[in-house]
């Protein structure tokens, strides 16, 4: 219901604007379906820009399944000139869900850091503290407890643990008591996009712990951590198995196993050949997933057709 409701004031303001053209930029599919359908009746050139995959099929009920097809029919209607999706992945899941593929760009975001910029990095010093990143929304579904578990485990091993979390969405005030208790773990809450990077730039281990359920684009974080040259330990979430090799950048755990998590950040984290491997192969994992177009240039090449037109 408070999909409906929030949907419904999103297009009660639209209406309110009387727009002669529209940018629709979204995760939720249904308030996407409810525009379309606006600007489908009022013939308005429209951009859609989303920044998630498209569930298979075999995953939805059936009345998902008919909802799914009634926004394919939308996108691919004439007053909808291009759908651009996050990385090469998520855009790949428009076309396999039946939307033209001519209309689907893969786009990033202007000025995406580059690995070309940085060294690839040499394994943790054993008499130091072991640096590990969490960054992204503080949820189950992100796996963000998991990866708190698995932390509380490593340090039961008695691993020496330097932990940044960056994030927001859950109870922060509970986590900052949290860490209060743990002198090895530092909740930061939300920070900028520039502080996240250096303190990639500044660790051994990023992890991405995405659970299976939630429906996954092709997270910042873990494009950025590529890019920053730090091994990233992830979850075997669908989307990242499909769009990285094993040993390339990314060394992949089972998703919501906080055990098999602490295991593979260790294994990482000790091994230096692996470590080097890792951290060396960062450019080439980035380059599966990157970009030529940018959201900046899908939306002037949007504004050049409605001039056009």
């Amino acid at each position: 219901m408070t999909a409906i409701r929030w949907s419904s004031r999103v297009l009660a303001e639209v209406k309110g604007f009387r727009p002669n053209a529209l940018l629709i930029r979204t995760a939720h599919f249904w308030t996407c379906s409810r525009l379309l359908s606006l600007a489908i009746r009022c013939n308005m050139p429209t951009l859609v820009l989303f920044a998630n995959t498209f569930p298979d099929n075999d995953a939805l009920g059936v009345l998902q399944q008919h909802f799914r097809r009634r926004l394919v029919k939308q996108l691919n209607h004439a007053v909808v000139h291009k759908i651009g999706n996050h990385r090469s992945i998520a855009a790949a899941s428009c076309v396999a869900a039946g939307v033209a593929a001519e209309k689907v760009v893969s786009y990033d975001w202007p000025g995406a850091a580059d690995p070309q910029s940085h060294a690839p990095k040499q394994p943790p010093n054993v008499r130091t503290p072991l640096r590990i990143v969490y960054a992204g929304v503080i949820s189950a579904e992100k796996g963000f407890y998991d990866f708190t578990a698995a932390m509380e485990l490593l340090n039961g091993r008695g691993v020496s643990l330097a932990v940044e979390a960056f994030g927001s969405g859950g109870d922060d005030e509970a986590l900052h008591n949290w860490a209060q208790n743990r002198p090895w773990f530092s909740f930061r809450g939300r920070r900028s996009n520039a502080e996240v990077f250096q303190a990639m730039l500044a660790s051994h281990v990023v992890v991405v712990p995405t659970q299976h359920r939630f429906t996954e684009g092709m997270p910042f974080t873990l494009t950025e951590a590529l890019a920053s040259r730090t091994p990233v330990v992830a979850s075997d979430h669908p989307v990242f198995t499909s769009a990285f090799r094993d040993g390339e950048g990314v060394h992949f755990f089972k998703a919501g196993d906080p055990r098999h998590l602490s295991e593979a950040v260790e294994q990482v984290a000790t091994a230096p050949a692996l470590y080097r491997s890792l951290s060396q192969s960062t450019a080439a994992a980035y380059r599966r997933v990157s970009s030529a177009d940018t959201f900046e240039s899908l939306v002037e090449d949007w504004l050049r057709h409605i001039c056009r037109t």
